[in-house]
């Protein structure tokens, strides 16, 4: 199996590990979630980027550890929605759109696509009062990644011969329009402040949705680079100088020069 790091994953895993810092020592489940969760993070970001050439067997346990992980937290979550008690305590405490974003989160990444979308609507619904912006900008951005995760499953399938001008078009249509993956990240940014390290997460999963096209459009015109007056060419080139101004007051910009060198920017 050949392991790439195109999909969107969780790059920023400090901004979900303290997704429930602040409640989840009074409850038990709810803390487990959290923490299993994040076990599962940390295992998918070192399947995804430890560039291991040798590493197929450790990145198999490390998926395994990471589905678990996510599978777990999931089943947490779900027993504290079947309890009637435990879930009108954490509503009353205003936590239950937050424990919804973990949901979402966790079903996303088990690619329970449905299942993602509807808690993200039902969380940014009715449940909308309960949500931090953080946990808001995570709820729209649910879509998104979806997208972004589907148009890598068209990548991956041009590996395998189906390289036509279709599939190419297919990417294309879950990036961009309206409802396109990127404009939905623009406004999953636009749920939390300009300086929030949401920011810095939101704008790599932009470049990572972007990349999926380079991928495909390299793939259906045998290598060639995706031309500059391309539009999602152009919109990534502004995610590339938005991530170097949030990378800006840490002096440290080589988070900047590894996209630029991935998506083949300037």
């Amino acid at each position: 199996m050949k392991i790439r790091s195109v999909s969107v994953v969780l790059l920023a895993l400090s901004l979900v590990e303290g997704l429930l810092l602040s409640s989840c020592v009074e409850i038990n489940h709810l803390r487990d979630a959290q923490e299993s969760f994040s076990r599962a993070a940390q295992a998918e970001n070192r399947l995804k980027f430890s560039g291991r050439p040798d590493g197929l067997l450790e990145g198999a346990g490390d998926w395994a550890a990471a589905s678990a992980g996510y599978a777990g937290a999931l089943a947490s979550l779900q027993r504290l929605e079947g309890d009637s008690s435990k879930k009108s305590s954490l509503e009353a405490d205003g936590l239950w759109g937050t424990a919804l974003t973990l949901k979402a989160l966790c079903e996303w990444r088990l690619q329970k696509y449905p299942d993602a979308v509807k808690t993200a609507q039902l969380a940014d619904g009715t449940y909308s009062s309960q949500l931090y912006p953080r946990d808001r900008a995570l709820l729209r951005a649910i879509p998104a990644l979806i997208m972004t995760d589907q148009a890598y499953a068209v990548v991956l399938a041009m590996e395998s011969g189906d390289a036509g001008e279709g599939a190419l078009q297919k990417v294309r249509g879950l990036l961009t329009g309206a409802d396109g993956a990127m404009e939905r990240f623009k406004r999953a940014q636009g749920a939390v402040e300009k300086s929030h390290p949401l920011q810095l997460y939101l704008v790599q999963a932009q470049l990572a949705a972007y990349d999926n096209y380079r991928e495909a459009y390299g793939r259906r015109h045998l290598g060639d680079s995706v031309p500059k007056e391309d539009a999602l060419r152009k919109d990534a080139q502004t995610s590339l100088v938005t991530l170097r101004s949030l990378l800006a007051a840490t002096g440290d910009q080589s988070i900047a020069a590894w996209w630029k060198g991935k998506c083949l920017l300037e």
